[in-house]
């Protein structure tokens, strides 16, 4: 087992929170893409939104 250090778990925490904010910024960029398109899908996906509130 190697020991992890406190840096080390700081380290691999960092990488990670910004891998999923990477993440949500690709997801509202790809929802804002589709809600310029107003698709009937994406209406679609914003009343399911609306109802799972």
């Amino acid at each position: 087992m190697p020991s992890y250090t406190l840096l080390n778990i700081m380290r691999f925490q960092d990488h990670y929170t910004s891998q999923i904010q990477f993440g949500e910024h690709n997801l509202s960029n790809n929802l804002n893409h589709l809600a310029s398109l107003q698709t009937p899908k994406y209406n679609f996906y914003c009343k399911l939104k609306l109802y799972f509130k």
